[in-house]
């Protein structure tokens, strides 16, 4: 299933939408160019979000929709608008991963990129029935999900074997799911499933689904977003436009920002 999450990403980075954010950076060497030995970075702005919400449109014209959340209540996403640019090289390989960029505060705390390949949820709030596809021992599409209170969950055996999925890890029960058959649980409370996903001679994989009370939800302001992840060949004169998210206690001031994707090269705020 990772070719779906390569997808998930890609798509995530053509098409999205920004949701509740505040507090840009002022620093005034926001916008500048610094170069390194091959390329030109900017730290074009900083902002803020309690979490992102947006949508994608995959090639078999699917819309996902996909929130983000800090990984603990004390911190806050940090949005980073980032301008990379190769004027130096015939080409330039650019690799994106949790350890491209670091942010770091006066307090010599460094913080890295969050890894969306892990952290990312798709959201299914509101949704009164919800498919979760079973193949090859996995759970997918979605593997990690918001739904609301009183949501029903259908999973679906789309392989040509048997699927088993357990509900609960500590408990010995495992459900047995035909070719073409269905397993289906009503969600009447809300909380969290960690479960899990396999098949005969697979190893059992980890899904998580969080149930949510219904309504409640805060208005978002929606824009037109792009991440910066992944690998990237720019050519001589070509360059990248995008945000890295990061996370980090509430009011955190950043003191630099130290690139090392493809160049190194550090910009002080």
């Amino acid at each position: 299933m990772m070719g779906f999450w390569a997808r998930v990403l890609c798509s995530a980075a053509v098409v999205a939408v920004l949701a509740l954010v505040a507090c840009s950076g002022t620093s005034s060497n926001l916008g500048k160019f610094y170069n390194g030995r091959t390329l030109t970075i900017s730290v074009v702005t900083i902002e803020r979000a309690p979490e992102l919400r947006y949508a994608t449109i995959d090639p078999e014209q699917v819309i996902r929709r996909w929130r983000l959340v800090p990984s603990s209540a004390d911190l806050e996403l940090v949005l980073v608008r980032m301008k990379v640019q190769n004027h130096t090289a015939v080409n330039a390989i650019v690799h994106v991963d949790e350890q491209a960029a670091e942010l770091r505060d006066f307090l010599r705390g460094s913080y890295f990129l969050v890894d969306l390949s892990n952290q990312l949820y798709q959201d299914l709030r509101g949704q009164p029935d919800v498919t979760v596809h079973v193949r090859e021992g996995q759970c997918f599409d979605p593997n990690r999900m918001y739904v609301s209170q009183g949501t029903t969950v259908r999973w679906t055996n789309d392989d040509t074997v048997v699927q088993y999925l357990k509900l609960d890890p500590a408990d010995a029960e495992t459900q047995t799911i035909a070719p073409g058959e269905s397993f289906t649980r009503a969600f009447d409370e809300a909380g969290i499933l960690d479960y899990e996903c396999s098949a005969q001679d697979t190893e059992a994989q980890p899904a998580r689904i969080e149930i949510e009370a219904a309504g409640g939800e805060p208005p978002i302001r929606e824009r037109s977003f792009l991440f910066i992840n992944g690998s990237f060949e720019l050519l001589k004169g070509t360059g990248i436009d995008g945000w890295l998210i990061f996370e980090a206690p509430e009011g955190t001031e950043f003191r630099d920002l130290r690139w090392r994707a493809g160049d190194t090269i550090t910009i002080t705020f």
